[in-house]
């Protein structure tokens, strides 16, 4: 008898190469989807997308905080800037209004309406307010309104007498 052969013995030439080629082929493509671990491509692609959608949203998150922080900043500048003009207004406006108020205690003023400037010195400021006393429907109820004065009423009205006169 013959010894068995590792060949086929009634295939043509040709097919023994093309069923080993296939196995080949075939031994190839599982050993490396094992080493991806037995995800293939497409949880390559997955991964790849999850990656992208989560630097999206910390993008996101970033941006958000940035706007938080600069709208704070923002309120807080502008918080300070009101508590300036209200230090300045009770250092000087307050205190020129409450002298012509207490004029009013004493008298009436000589004309109606009466502007006047009185000058209210806190510290080393001195501020110039301008003082306007109208009447209303009797001439025993007033309107005293104060405000910062211009260069030109300083120069042009009279400076706040010390007591009215009736």
């Amino acid at each position: 008898m013959s010894a068995p052969s590792s060949t086929p013995s009634a295939a043509p030439a040709g097919a023994p190469a093309v069923a080993a080629t296939v196995a080949s082929t075939g031994a190839a493509t599982g050993a490396a989807r094992g080493e991806r671990g037995e995800r293939g491509e497409r949880g390559e692609r997955g991964e790849r997308g999850s990656v992208l959608l989560i630097v999206a949203v910390m993008g996101l998150l970033a941006m958000a905080a940035w706007g938080l922080a600069w709208r704070a900043t923002h309120d807080a500048i502008r918080t300070e800037g009101v508590m300036v003009q209200r230090a300045a207004r009770t250092a000087s406006v307050l205190p020129a209004l409450a002298h012509g108020i207490a004029r009013l205690r004493g008298g009436h003023p000589p004309a109606d309406p009466y502007e006047c400037i009185e000058t209210v010195v806190d510290g080393a400021d001195s501020h110039a307010c301008r003082l306007l006393f109208t009447s209303q429907v009797n001439s025993e109820t007033w309107e005293v309104s104060c405000r910062l004065a211009t260069d030109d009423e300083v120069a042009s009205l009279p400076a706040l007498p010390l007591t009215f006169t009736d």
